[in-house]
């Protein structure tokens, strides 16, 4: 497993993270449907065992499920994984952001769940654009970074656009954002911009919520519980069309989770990318991705 320094920060980590949302259940916040336990658990060792060191997760996965989970199964101290959560999200749901003592429990019970002293890298969850960019949201984060809970701050973004304010606060260090061969919004600029700065940028959505798997089409259902259950036919139609259009590009023999990959990690200011899996199966593919050298170039294939 292939790895990165994260910005101007002392961490390293694998080119491949994963993502914990999909392993949480719908408690919290709605994603990808009921979980197994023991699956769940299967999925984190099995990510280990493949080289994968950067884990990313928020306390609104599962109410803590998928923070407690990694807690259990993670190594700490020197050497060990790092660990990137995320919090906030129903403060900034509700337009406002949490308040210091807020913050500070929010805080306490992520670490309290992941049993780390120190949070390798923490992240607002989602703020809405017009907080992004006000000095008051993060003087709480300064406070229990100063204090000793939190090693490094920074922004998850909903949009890749609002990572532009995001960039322009000298208190954040990682920025976390949507990137794949769908939305490239980062590509114009961001990306080279977050690199003069020294930030580090981890890439999410790197699958499309698994529209780039090669799974499923625009006749896929999904299980109840599964928030893509919800999406029109119609949007179904365009992502396929939108996929269909990428093929010349995709090499032979190539899968879609190698081609997706590829496209993300092809850019060097992307410090990971971050792939939610469900089953320990699916470790296997990330593995091989976290493998893949940059490529030569970026053209149609022959």
């Amino acid at each position: 497993m292939r790895t990165r320094r994260l910005g101007k920060t002392a961490l390293r980590a694998s080119q491949v993270g994963l993502g914990t949302w999909p392993l949480a259940g719908n408690a919290g916040l709605a994603g990808y449907g009921a979980v197994d336990p023991e699956r769940a658990e299967a999925t984190v060792r099995a990510a280990l065992a493949a080289g994968i060191t950067l884990f990313d997760t928020a306390g609104i996965y599962g109410d803590g499920f998928a923070e407690s989970l990694l807690g259990r199964l993670l190594p700490g101290g020197e050497g060990g994984a790092v660990v990137c959560t995320k919090g906030g999200f129903s403060h900034f749901a509700q337009g406002r952001a949490p308040d210091r003592r807020a913050f500070k429990a929010e805080v306490a019970a992520s670490r309290d769940r992941l049993r780390r002293e120190v949070i390798d890298i923490y992240l607002l969850h989602n703020p809405p654009p017009v907080l992004i960019g006000l000095p008051d949201v993060y003087r709480p984060l300064q406070d229990l970074r100063d204090h000793g809970w939190i090693g490094h701050i920074g922004v998850s973004v909903a949009r890749a656009i609002d990572g532009w304010l995001a960039l322009d606060r000298p208190e954040v260090e990682v920025v976390q954002l949507p990137f794949n061969l769908l939305n490239t919004q980062a590509d114009q600029g961001l990306l080279s911009r977050a690199a003069d700065l020294g930030k580090a940028v981890l890439a999410r959505e790197v699958l499309a919520n698994g529209w780039l798997s090669g799974r499923y089409g625009p006749a896929s259902t999904f299980a109840a519980g599964d928030f893509r259950q919800h999406l029109p036919a119609e949007v179904k139609a365009a992502i396929a069309g939108d996929r269909a259009a990428l093929e010349p590009y995709r090499r032979p023999g190539e899968s879609w989770v190698d081609f997706s990959l590829r496209f993300v990690l092809d850019r060097p200011e992307i410090s990971s990318a971050i792939v939610g899996a469900r089953h320990p199966q699916q470790i296997e593919a990330l593995s091989k991705a976290g493998t893949l050298s940059p490529s030569p170039s970026w053209h149609p294939a022959d």
